[in-house]
Formats: structure tokens, C-alpha cells, sequence
């Protein structure tokens, strides 16, 4: 697979827990997501040194001081898990595993963008201390969906048996 069909599948599959993924695909969604991962910090973090000027804190330890870092952060975590949940649950089934506990995984996930969000928001509105506490929490709710793809990651490396599964056909063969 290409990697413009693989970024175009990973893209419209963020919510496809049932089809199987081929290994190119599974790590050229890897390497873009990556990719879209660092853009998000690199757009959060600029946007905060321009607004908040020489007060930001681009280093160090999180505190009220550098609100971006830790956002930046929870909006990679999301990111991470709204592409990379499916994309390792399709991985599984390629092997004929079942896959079906990274689907409830992606809870967490919406939870912590609309925490996100909503920090991010407060932290404009000058309530650092708010959205440092809200980004924290939403940190904790992601983290179970965040650490279960990054276990999975070896995934990537091992061949399926050639064939049909019960998922459906080889996307190597297809």
C-alpha cells in the first residue's frame, strides 16, 4: 500500500474497528500521525508564545507557568488515540485477534479533547490555574487508551497468516 491510499484510509478509518490493516499501512498511518502530532504541538506552542508573549514558559516543569506544553501534549494524546486505537485494532484482526477492547478506549480520547478544549479556552481567558488543573485530569482519563497503543506497537512487525480470517481477507492479498 501507498502511502497516499495509507493516509487516506487512516484518515476515514478513525472510527473503523472491524476491518483488518495490512503492515504498510499500519506504519505509514504510524509515521503520519507522528507527523500530525508534531504539527499540533509545534501550532499550540507557537500560538502560545505569540499570545502570551514573555511570559511563556516553553520548559521545565508543568505548572501554571507553561499551560501549552501540557496542552499541547493532551491534543497529541488524543490524536494519537482517535488514529492509532483503530489503526491497532485493524492490526489485530489482521492476525485473527480480537481487537474489541481498544473500541471502548476511544471514550476516554473524545473526554480529553473536549477537556482540551475547554483548557484551552480558559487559558485565554486568563484562568491558567483552571485549565492547568482540567489538562491534568484529562491527562489521567487518557492515559489507559494513550499506553495500550504504544504496548501494541510491536504489532507492526509481525506477518499474518496468508488467507481469509474471521475478519475478512488479507489486505496484502486484496
Amino acid at each position: 500500500m501507498g502511502l497516499i491510499r495509507a493516509i487516506s484510509k487512516t484518515a476515514r478509518g478513525w472510527n473503523d474497528f472491524e476491518t483488518r490493516a495490512s503492515r504498510s499501512e499500519y506504519w505509514w498511518g504510524v509515521l503520519t500521525v507522528l507527523v500530525l502530532v508534531f504539527c499540533v504541538q509545534s501550532a499550540v506552542l507557537a500560538l502560545f508564545a505569540i499570545t502570551h508573549g514573555p511570559t511563556f514558559n516553553a520548559t521545565g516543569t508543568l505548572t501554571e507557568a507553561n499551560p501549552g506544553i501540557l496542552l499541547a501534549l493532551n491534543l497529541s494524546i488524543a490524536l494519537i488515540c482517535f488514529f492509532l486505537l483503530p489503526l491497532t485494532a485493524r492490526r489485530f484482526k489482521d492476525h485473527g485477534w480480537q481487537g474489541s477492547w481498544f473500541s471502548w478506549m476511544r471514550w476516554p480520547a473524545y473526554a480529553l479533547l473536549i477537556v482540551s478544549v475547554v483548557a484551552i479556552g480558559l487559558s485565554f481567558l486568563g484562568n491558567i490555574e483552571t485549565a492547568t488543573s482540567l489538562s491534568f485530569v484529562g491527562f489521567a482519563l487518557a492515559f489507559p487508551p494513550y499506553a495500550s497503543v504504544i504496548w501494541c506497537f510491536w504489532i507492526g512487525f509481525v506477518r499474518p497468516e496468508p488467507g481469509l480470517n474471521a475478519f475478512g481477507p488479507n489486505p496484502s492479498e486484496v
